[in-house]
Protein backbone atom coordinates (compact mmCIF):
# COMPACT_ATOMS: atom_id res chain seq x y z
CA UNK A 1 0.00 0.00 0.00
CA UNK A 2 0.97 3.06 -0.74
CA UNK A 3 1.14 6.19 1.87
CA UNK A 4 -2.39 7.82 0.28
CA UNK A 5 -4.01 4.60 0.46
CA UNK A 6 -3.24 4.26 4.14
CA UNK A 7 -5.27 7.15 4.92
CA UNK A 8 -8.44 6.38 6.86
CA UNK A 9 -11.79 8.02 7.11
CA UNK A 10 -12.82 7.08 10.34
CA UNK A 11 -16.33 7.67 12.02
CA UNK A 12 -16.44 10.59 14.89
CA UNK A 13 -18.35 8.02 17.21
CA UNK A 14 -16.08 5.35 16.60
CA UNK A 15 -12.85 7.87 17.50
CA UNK A 16 -14.52 8.73 20.63
CA UNK A 17 -14.63 5.96 22.67
CA UNK A 18 -13.19 4.39 25.84
CA UNK A 19 -9.99 3.70 25.53
CA UNK A 20 -9.82 0.18 27.37
CA UNK A 21 -7.34 -1.06 24.67
CA UNK A 22 -3.22 -0.92 24.44
CA UNK A 23 -1.33 1.45 21.82
CA UNK A 24 -0.85 -2.02 19.38
CA UNK A 25 -4.71 -2.96 19.69
CA UNK A 26 -5.80 0.58 18.49
CA UNK A 27 -3.23 0.54 15.45
CA UNK A 28 -4.39 -2.95 14.38
CA UNK A 29 -8.11 -1.86 14.71
CA UNK A 30 -7.59 1.11 12.87
CA UNK A 31 -5.31 -1.31 10.24
CA UNK A 32 -8.67 -3.44 10.13
CA UNK A 33 -11.34 -1.04 9.70
CA UNK A 34 -8.91 0.19 6.57
CA UNK A 35 -8.82 -2.89 5.13
CA UNK A 36 -12.63 -3.74 5.79
CA UNK A 37 -13.93 -0.34 4.04
CA UNK A 38 -12.25 -1.57 1.07
CA UNK A 39 -13.47 -4.46 0.74
CA UNK A 40 -16.92 -2.97 1.69
CA UNK A 41 -16.67 -0.70 -0.76
CA UNK A 42 -16.11 -3.40 -3.54
CA UNK A 43 -17.56 -6.73 -2.57
CA UNK A 44 -20.68 -5.36 -0.54
CA UNK A 45 -20.51 -8.11 2.26
CA UNK A 46 -19.82 -7.98 5.90
CA UNK A 47 -16.80 -10.44 6.77
CA UNK A 48 -13.35 -9.43 5.50
CA UNK A 49 -10.19 -10.91 5.02
CA UNK A 50 -6.20 -10.23 5.10
CA UNK A 51 -3.56 -11.72 6.29
CA UNK A 52 -0.87 -11.10 9.44
CA UNK A 53 1.84 -9.77 7.05
CA UNK A 54 -0.26 -7.29 5.48
CA UNK A 55 -1.93 -5.70 9.63
CA UNK A 56 1.39 -6.13 10.50
CA UNK A 57 3.12 -3.56 7.63
CA UNK A 58 0.13 -0.65 8.57
CA UNK A 59 0.78 -1.17 12.08
CA UNK A 60 5.00 -0.98 12.00
CA UNK A 61 4.91 -4.07 14.02
CA UNK A 62 7.93 -5.52 13.38
CA UNK A 63 8.47 -8.76 15.94
CA UNK A 64 8.53 -12.30 14.37
CA UNK A 65 6.34 -13.41 17.62
CA UNK A 66 2.92 -13.89 15.39
CA UNK A 67 1.92 -15.95 18.62
CA UNK A 68 1.48 -12.79 20.74
CA UNK A 69 0.06 -10.71 17.78
CA UNK A 70 -2.45 -13.60 17.05
CA UNK A 71 -3.56 -13.13 20.85
CA UNK A 72 -3.53 -9.27 20.14
CA UNK A 73 -6.39 -9.69 17.63
CA UNK A 74 -8.25 -12.82 19.13
CA UNK A 75 -8.71 -10.14 22.06
CA UNK A 76 -10.43 -7.16 20.37
CA UNK A 77 -13.59 -9.96 20.30
CA UNK A 78 -13.76 -9.75 24.34
CA UNK A 79 -13.15 -5.77 24.77
CA UNK A 80 -16.24 -3.84 25.13
CA UNK A 81 -15.98 0.22 24.57
CA UNK A 82 -18.19 3.28 24.82
CA UNK A 83 -18.56 5.14 21.67
CA UNK A 84 -19.60 8.54 20.51
CA UNK A 85 -18.66 9.75 23.93
CA UNK A 86 -18.47 13.41 23.40
CA UNK A 87 -21.95 13.34 21.18
CA UNK A 88 -20.56 14.80 18.08
CA UNK A 89 -22.21 12.70 16.35
CA UNK A 90 -26.24 13.96 17.42
CA UNK A 91 -27.65 11.29 15.08
CA UNK A 92 -25.98 8.43 17.03
CA UNK A 93 -26.88 7.68 20.49
CA UNK A 94 -24.43 6.80 23.44
CA UNK A 95 -23.48 3.06 22.91
CA UNK A 96 -21.20 0.27 23.35
CA UNK A 97 -19.88 -2.77 21.59
CA UNK A 98 -17.42 -5.30 21.14
CA UNK A 99 -14.53 -4.27 19.10
CA UNK A 100 -14.72 -7.02 16.98
CA UNK A 101 -17.54 -9.71 15.86
CA UNK A 102 -15.46 -12.73 15.69
CA UNK A 103 -11.85 -13.54 13.77
CA UNK A 104 -9.94 -16.28 13.08
CA UNK A 105 -6.58 -17.07 12.14
CA UNK A 106 -5.56 -19.76 9.96
CA UNK A 107 -2.16 -20.22 7.76
CA UNK A 108 -0.77 -16.25 8.21
CA UNK A 109 -4.75 -15.88 6.90
CA UNK A 110 -7.31 -13.60 8.99
CA UNK A 111 -11.15 -13.34 8.85
CA UNK A 112 -13.07 -10.63 10.70
CA UNK A 113 -16.34 -9.19 10.99
CA UNK A 114 -17.61 -6.31 12.71
CA UNK A 115 -20.46 -5.43 14.51
CA UNK A 116 -23.57 -4.25 12.91
CA UNK A 117 -22.91 -1.13 14.43
CA UNK A 118 -19.75 -0.27 12.59
CA UNK A 119 -20.97 -2.11 9.68
CA UNK A 120 -23.87 0.60 9.44
CA UNK A 121 -21.46 3.40 9.76
CA UNK A 122 -18.32 1.91 7.91
CA UNK A 123 -19.84 2.35 4.51
CA UNK A 124 -20.82 5.92 4.25
CA UNK A 125 -20.15 7.98 7.76
CA UNK A 126 -21.65 11.15 7.62
CA UNK A 127 -19.07 12.84 10.31
CA UNK A 128 -15.82 11.56 10.12
CA UNK A 129 -11.75 12.61 10.34
CA UNK A 130 -9.07 11.94 8.10
CA UNK A 131 -6.71 9.67 9.82
CA UNK A 132 -2.35 9.04 8.79
CA UNK A 133 -1.95 5.46 9.83
CA UNK A 134 1.14 6.29 8.50
CA UNK A 135 1.71 8.81 11.72
CA UNK A 136 -0.33 6.71 13.72
CA UNK A 137 2.13 3.70 13.68
CA UNK A 138 5.56 6.22 14.76
CA UNK A 139 3.03 6.88 18.45
CA UNK A 140 4.13 4.88 21.24
CA UNK A 141 1.86 5.80 24.11
CA UNK A 142 -2.27 4.72 23.44
CA UNK A 143 -2.62 8.50 24.78
CA UNK A 144 -0.69 10.01 22.31
CA UNK A 145 -2.55 7.75 19.69
CA UNK A 146 -6.43 9.02 21.17
CA UNK A 147 -4.95 12.71 21.54
CA UNK A 148 -4.23 12.60 17.63
CA UNK A 149 -7.48 10.85 16.91
CA UNK A 150 -8.97 13.43 19.10
CA UNK A 151 -7.44 16.42 17.41
CA UNK A 152 -7.97 15.19 14.22
CA UNK A 153 -11.32 15.01 14.63
CA UNK A 154 -11.62 18.13 15.68
CA UNK A 155 -9.51 20.33 13.54
CA UNK A 156 -10.70 23.81 13.69
CA UNK A 157 -13.89 22.84 15.41
CA UNK A 158 -14.50 23.58 19.47
CA UNK A 159 -13.43 20.82 21.40
CA UNK A 160 -16.33 20.16 23.68
CA UNK A 161 -15.25 20.98 27.59
CA UNK A 162 -15.74 17.50 29.28
CA UNK A 163 -15.83 16.41 33.04
CA UNK A 164 -12.61 14.65 34.59
CA UNK A 165 -14.59 11.90 34.65
CA UNK A 166 -15.18 11.72 30.85
CA UNK A 167 -11.69 12.29 29.41
CA UNK A 168 -10.53 9.44 31.87
CA UNK A 169 -13.15 7.31 30.16
CA UNK A 170 -11.98 8.51 26.93
CA UNK A 171 -8.23 7.78 27.75
CA UNK A 172 -9.69 4.30 29.44
CA UNK A 173 -7.99 5.33 32.39
CA UNK A 174 -9.11 2.80 35.59
CA UNK A 175 -10.80 4.99 38.73
CA UNK A 176 -8.07 3.95 40.94
CA UNK A 177 -5.22 4.79 38.75
CA UNK A 178 -3.32 8.32 38.86
CA UNK A 179 -6.07 9.45 41.35
CA UNK A 180 -3.73 12.45 42.19
CA UNK A 181 -4.13 14.69 39.41
CA UNK A 182 -0.34 15.53 39.09
CA UNK A 183 0.00 12.44 38.10
CA UNK A 184 -2.73 12.14 35.71
CA UNK A 185 -1.23 15.76 33.63
CA UNK A 186 2.26 14.15 33.82
CA UNK A 187 1.56 10.59 32.77
CA UNK A 188 -1.36 11.21 30.39
CA UNK A 189 -1.92 14.71 29.65
CA UNK A 190 1.66 16.13 28.95
CA UNK A 191 3.20 12.99 28.01
CA UNK A 192 0.76 12.53 25.38
CA UNK A 193 0.54 15.61 24.00
CA UNK A 194 4.01 16.10 23.93
CA UNK A 195 4.42 12.97 21.48
CA UNK A 196 1.44 14.35 19.26
CA UNK A 197 3.42 17.57 19.36
CA UNK A 198 6.74 16.21 18.25
CA UNK A 199 5.92 13.01 15.85
CA UNK A 200 2.56 15.30 14.28
CA UNK A 201 1.55 17.77 12.23
CA UNK A 202 -1.24 18.59 15.05
CA UNK A 203 -0.46 20.98 18.17
CA UNK A 204 -2.79 20.66 21.27
CA UNK A 205 -3.53 22.70 24.38
CA UNK A 206 -5.61 22.77 26.72
CA UNK A 207 -7.34 24.81 30.01
CA UNK A 208 -8.33 23.56 33.10
CA UNK A 209 -11.24 24.50 35.37
CA UNK A 210 -10.99 24.53 39.30
CA UNK A 211 -14.08 24.02 41.90
CA UNK A 212 -12.18 25.11 44.73
CA UNK A 213 -8.83 23.50 44.88
CA UNK A 214 -10.26 20.52 42.62
CA UNK A 215 -9.81 20.16 38.96
CA UNK A 216 -13.34 19.58 38.04
CA UNK A 217 -13.34 19.82 34.25
CA UNK A 218 -10.76 20.07 31.07
CA UNK A 219 -11.09 21.38 27.95
CA UNK A 220 -8.82 20.70 24.65
CA UNK A 221 -7.80 23.11 21.52
CA UNK A 222 -6.36 21.60 18.57
CA UNK A 223 -4.64 23.30 15.23
CA UNK A 224 -2.32 22.43 12.58
CA UNK A 225 1.30 23.76 13.90
CA UNK A 226 2.83 26.44 11.88
CA UNK A 227 5.78 25.04 11.65
CA UNK A 228 6.19 22.75 8.48
CA UNK A 229 7.50 19.21 8.85
CA UNK A 230 10.86 17.39 8.05
CA UNK A 231 11.98 13.92 8.02
CA UNK A 232 14.08 13.86 11.31
CA UNK A 233 17.05 12.68 9.21
CA UNK A 234 17.62 16.18 7.80
CA UNK A 235 20.61 17.43 8.65
CA UNK A 236 20.60 21.08 10.25
CA UNK A 237 22.69 22.69 7.26
CA UNK A 238 22.79 26.25 8.47
CA UNK A 239 26.26 26.28 10.87
CA UNK A 240 24.86 29.29 12.88
CA UNK A 241 22.06 27.11 13.58
CA UNK A 242 24.08 23.83 13.95
CA UNK A 243 26.07 25.32 16.76
CA UNK A 244 22.90 26.43 18.50
CA UNK A 245 21.44 22.78 18.07
CA UNK A 246 24.00 22.09 20.61
CA UNK A 247 22.77 24.02 23.32
CA UNK A 248 19.42 22.11 23.39
CA UNK A 249 19.42 19.19 25.97
CA UNK A 250 20.64 16.50 24.26
CA UNK A 251 17.43 14.38 24.96
CA UNK A 252 15.52 17.18 22.62
CA UNK A 253 18.20 17.40 19.70
CA UNK A 254 16.73 15.31 17.23
CA UNK A 255 12.91 16.33 17.83
CA UNK A 256 12.11 17.58 14.76
CA UNK A 257 9.48 19.94 16.39
CA UNK A 258 12.74 21.49 17.87
CA UNK A 259 14.91 21.40 14.52
CA UNK A 260 11.76 22.67 12.63
CA UNK A 261 11.84 25.32 15.24
CA UNK A 262 15.29 26.60 14.62
CA UNK A 263 15.30 26.29 11.05
CA UNK A 264 12.33 28.30 10.70
CA UNK A 265 13.80 30.96 13.73
CA UNK A 266 16.99 31.79 11.50
CA UNK A 267 14.79 33.00 8.31
CA UNK A 268 13.57 36.36 10.14
CA UNK A 269 15.60 36.56 13.10
CA UNK A 270 19.30 36.30 14.18
CA UNK A 271 21.70 34.09 16.09
CA UNK A 272 21.17 35.93 19.76
CA UNK A 273 17.12 35.91 19.30
CA UNK A 274 17.47 32.15 18.72
CA UNK A 275 20.16 31.63 21.18
CA UNK A 276 18.34 33.50 24.03
CA UNK A 277 15.10 31.64 23.87
CA UNK A 278 16.92 28.44 23.63
CA UNK A 279 18.69 29.43 26.99
CA UNK A 280 15.84 30.66 28.29
CA UNK A 281 13.73 27.36 27.29
CA UNK A 282 16.18 25.48 29.12
CA UNK A 283 16.15 27.20 32.53
CA UNK A 284 12.28 27.48 32.43
CA UNK A 285 10.68 24.35 30.47
CA UNK A 286 8.90 21.77 32.30
CA UNK A 287 8.27 18.55 31.24
CA UNK A 288 6.94 19.61 27.82
CA UNK A 289 10.18 20.80 26.30
CA UNK A 290 9.26 21.11 22.98
CA UNK A 291 5.54 22.22 23.90
CA UNK A 292 7.69 25.49 25.81
CA UNK A 293 10.06 25.97 23.29
CA UNK A 294 8.15 26.33 20.07
CA UNK A 295 5.60 29.32 21.42
CA UNK A 296 8.56 30.91 23.37
CA UNK A 297 10.42 30.81 20.38
CA UNK A 298 7.80 32.33 18.47
CA UNK A 299 7.27 34.92 20.58
CA UNK A 300 10.21 35.54 22.30
CA UNK A 301 9.20 35.21 25.61
CA UNK A 302 12.94 35.42 26.89
CA UNK A 303 13.24 39.26 25.38
CA UNK A 304 12.99 40.44 28.71
CA UNK A 305 15.01 37.78 30.96
CA UNK A 306 17.59 37.99 28.51
CA UNK A 307 18.51 41.90 28.92
CA UNK A 308 17.91 41.19 32.57
CA UNK A 309 20.62 38.45 32.05
CA UNK A 310 23.01 40.41 30.33
CA UNK A 311 22.77 43.83 32.79
CA UNK A 312 23.41 40.77 35.60
CA UNK A 313 26.55 39.62 33.57
CA UNK A 314 27.59 42.76 33.04
CA UNK A 315 27.21 44.51 36.82
CA UNK A 316 29.45 40.80 37.96
CA UNK A 317 31.57 41.43 35.02
CA UNK A 318 32.41 45.10 36.40
CA UNK A 319 33.04 44.07 39.93
CA UNK A 320 35.21 41.20 39.20
CA UNK A 321 37.16 43.94 36.71
CA UNK A 322 37.37 46.37 40.09
CA UNK A 323 37.94 43.80 42.48
CA UNK A 324 41.00 42.77 40.22
CA UNK A 325 42.42 46.30 40.17
CA UNK A 326 45.31 47.41 41.77
CA UNK A 327 44.57 50.82 42.64
CA UNK A 328 40.90 50.01 43.79
CA UNK A 329 43.33 46.92 45.83
CA UNK A 330 45.60 49.11 47.55
CA UNK A 331 42.70 51.67 48.32
CA UNK A 332 40.92 48.47 50.50
CA UNK A 333 44.39 47.83 52.21
CA UNK A 334 45.17 51.12 53.53
CA UNK A 335 41.30 51.82 54.83
CA UNK A 336 41.81 48.17 56.24
CA UNK A 337 45.38 49.30 58.31
CA UNK A 338 43.63 52.52 59.40
CA UNK A 339 40.79 50.92 61.07
CA UNK A 340 42.97 48.19 62.10
CA UNK A 341 42.90 47.95 65.90
CA UNK A 342 46.15 49.59 67.76
CA UNK A 343 47.44 45.78 68.82
CA UNK A 344 47.05 44.69 65.70
CA UNK A 345 48.76 47.35 64.79
CA UNK A 346 51.61 46.97 67.06
CA UNK A 347 52.23 43.54 66.31
CA UNK A 348 53.25 43.82 62.70
CA UNK A 349 55.35 47.40 64.09
CA UNK A 350 56.90 45.30 66.20
CA UNK A 351 57.90 42.26 63.76
CA UNK A 352 58.99 45.57 61.76
CA UNK A 353 61.56 46.65 64.11
CA UNK A 354 59.56 49.12 65.71
CA UNK A 355 59.41 50.85 61.69
CA UNK A 356 55.80 51.99 61.36
CA UNK A 357 56.17 52.47 57.56
CA UNK A 358 58.34 49.28 56.78
CA UNK A 359 55.68 47.57 58.73
CA UNK A 360 52.52 49.01 56.87
CA UNK A 361 54.69 47.81 53.36
CA UNK A 362 54.78 44.40 54.74
CA UNK A 363 51.12 44.34 55.63
CA UNK A 364 50.61 45.69 52.04
CA UNK A 365 52.49 43.03 50.54
CA UNK A 366 50.70 40.54 52.58
CA UNK A 367 47.21 41.27 51.60
CA UNK A 368 48.54 41.33 48.08
CA UNK A 369 50.04 37.94 48.14
CA UNK A 370 46.91 36.66 50.18
CA UNK A 371 44.45 37.85 47.53
CA UNK A 372 46.55 36.92 44.87
CA UNK A 373 48.38 39.66 43.17
CA UNK A 374 51.67 38.95 43.21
Amino acid sequence: MNNKNLELKKHSAAIQISQTISAQQRKCYNALLLLAKKRLITHGNSKFQTNLATIKGITGYTSDDDVTFKALLKQLTTITVEYNLLGKDTDNSWGAFALLAGVTIQNGKVEYSFPHQINDILLNPKMYSILDLNIIHKLDSKYAIAFYELGRDYINVEIPKMHITQFRELMGIDSVKYKNFAHLREKVLDKGIDEVLEKTELKITYNLYKKGRKVTHIKFHTEKQQIPIFPIDIPVKNMEADDLLNLVPEQHRRKKTVINAIRQAFKSHNKTYVERNITYTNEKAGRSYAGFFVPCLKQDWAHDWWIDKQHEIKTTEEAERKRKDPVVIESQIRAQWRNMGDISRMVFEKAAGGDVELAYKQYVENEKQRLGFV
